[in-house]
């Protein structure tokens, strides 16, 4: 089992001699086109976690510490490895409200250390990798799911033309009919022998393309939003005091499409197993308390999920039915890619160029366990009609009909104040204010001469929140500069 959680600097291990390339060329070359990249020699260490790219730290003569990421040595499957796309859509990401590593430099020339590469900010934080997160308390767990939710939502609610990723996708097939037939290109371009021939894996296939071409409710055909591709637990970095989001990584599967798919990707959890060594890549919560760790149920994430994007992009919202019919599918969709993807892990495990190996398991077992899983999945009883006999949110035009359920007997005392139209503020602020210049501040603490320095984008927010009436929101009703709340409305 990998670790329950780890920092970003805590996985930096010695390259291994298979993935060494020529430190001094790449130091001159970086020199020549980064502005803050120092003269003098690197230190080179490589990430020990992540089964795609590899992933190196550098160290400068002068203490900055940036990130490498560069495509695999040797044969690699065609589109695999995007790492320009990632570039790209990170570069294109820079002042939204999607966290994202700050980009400095895309290479495309391969004689600089053998493969494409870029460089970018190392972000310092926290990688949480078992879902039941065994080292957080139960409203820690919480705080990190609504968290998730959030990011997931901001994803799906960037305005593609404002930041120039509405040409990101040229296809014009349907986004999941495209994610299927690739990842089928992918497993039979990477397959052996033994696992081509997975009587399991085929009938999965043929169960998918039945559904696909037979089924589909199509209730969000035509909406076509960014989405992540890999949205999950490990392909996000926290903040480890404030268990904020502070960056989303490893984006090669970005693409255009359906939104839902990156929901249900992260859903998968709540279909795996707890401890099975055959999915090492990515242990579920399948056997866990949910309820005593304080963690949502699935129902309850993907009704977050909505209000979240009913509150940001209401338009988007109003395009599609929830609960949503395909769910099943679009899981067992999901299962199907994950197939791909540890197919080809195991490739490039057996061809030497592996970022990481980690999987233990013999390939035909996991991928046999993968597509019985899968199997299940599209055959489970249908989320739609799950829904339909558990209790549903209440779209209702008085704010406190949605109070949550430990605020329910105090509703009387929300009815008909300014609690829900300073909340509506709070939340706007932080979402546009204030979660983006903590990654300003961040940027500039990271230049030494900065640490004893007053950062000006403080002075902002003040006069930010001065202007749109959120100073001194803990002040009692008794005083006259109080926005008139209670404790009780305060608190929440």
């Amino acid at each position: 089992m990998a670790a329950k959680s780890f920092s970003t600097t805590d996985v930096l291990r010695d390259v291994p001699v298979s993935q060494r390339f020529d430190e001094a060329r790449l130091a001159s070359y970086l020199q020549r086109h980064i502005d803050i990249f120092p003269p003098g020699p690197i230190n080179v260490k490589k990430f020990g976690f992540g089964q795609s790219n590899p992933t190196f730290c550098l160290t400068c003569s002068n203490g900055l510490q940036l990130v490498l990421r560069k495509k695999p040595s040797g044969s690699i499957l065609p589109s695999a490895h995007a790492i320009e796309r990632e570039y790209r859509v990170m570069a294109a990401l820079q002042n939204t409200r999607v966290p994202v590593p700050k980009m400095y430099h895309l290479c495309t020339d391969a004689s600089v250390i053998g493969t494409p590469f870029y460089i970018c900010e190392f972000v310092q934080g926290r990688i949480f990798t078992q879902a039941d997160l065994p080292s957080l308390s139960a409203s820690q767990r919480f705080a990190v799911y609504a968290e998730l939710n959030r990011v997931l939502c901001n994803i799906h609610c960037v305005n593609l033309q404002q930041v120039g990723l509405d040409t990101y996708s040229r296809s014009t097939t349907d986004h999941v009919t495209r994610t299927i037939e690739r990842w089928n290109q992918q497993f039979n371009a990477s397959k052996t022998t033994e696992t081509g021939a997975i009587a399991e894996l085929n009938e999965f296939y043929a169960a998918l393309n039945a559904y696909n071409s037979s089924q589909r409710k199509d209730n969000a055909q035509g909406i076509v939003t960014l989405v992540h591709g890999d949205f999950k637990l490990d392909n996000v970095i926290f903040d480890p005091r404030s268990l904020r989001i502070i960056a989303v990584i490893d984006w090669e599967l970005s693409t255009l499409g359906n939104p839902l798919t990156d929901l249900c990707t992260f859903c998968l959890t709540y279909h795996t197993e707890y401890r099975n060594k055959l999915i090492s890549l990515a242990p579920g919560l399948v056997g866990c308390d949910l309820r005593s760790l304080g963690i949502p149920d699935e129902h309850q994430f993907v009704h977050a999920y909505i209000q979240g994007l009913d509150v940001k992009n209401s338009a988007l919202i109003a395009r599609f039915v929830f609960p949503m019919r395909d769910f099943n599918f679009l899981l067992a969709v999901g299962m199907y890619r994950f197939i791909g993807i540890v197919q080809g892990v195991y490739a490039r495990m057996t061809a030497g160029n592996a970022s990481n190996s980690v999987l233990q398991a013999p390939a035909h077992v996991t991928l046999r366990y993968l597509a019985t899983q899968g199997l299940a999945m599209l055959n489970a009883p249908d989320f739609y009609e799950q829904l339909l006999v558990l209790p549903r949110h209440v779209r209702s035009g008085n704010e406190a009909d949605h109070l949550p359920k430990h605020l329910e007997s105090y509703r009387k005392h929300f009815e008909n104040s300014q609690f829900f139209n300073l909340r509506r503020k709070l939340l706007y602020f932080m979402e546009a204010h204030v979660y983006p210049a903590e990654k300003q501040e961040r940027l500039f603490r990271l230049n030494p001469v900065n640490n004893w320095k007053h950062w000006s984008g403080l002075d902002a927010l003040k006069m930010k929140a001065r202007e749109l009436g959120l100073w001194n929101l803990f002040l009692p009703k008794e005083y006259p500069e109080s926005p008139g709340l209670t404790n009780l409305q305060y608190a929440p």
